[in-house]
């Protein structure tokens, strides 16, 4: 089993609004689905894996 690893997702929330929130995730890919899931489809702006 891989090892989850943090991302930062920066998403549309309205119109005029957007917001950055984070999702745990295999890969990047799985972590805009999530964001997607969460958000709607088209509303992840922008995905980066956090390193710590």
């Amino acid at each position: 089993m891989s090892d989850m690893k943090r991302f930062q997702l920066w998403v549309r929330l309205s119109v005029t609004q957007t917001t950055h929130t984070i999702v745990f995730a295999v890969n990047a890919i799985d972590a805009k689905l999530l964001g997607e899931a969460q958000f709607g489809k088209g509303n992840v702006l922008n995905y980066t894996e956090v390193l710590d």
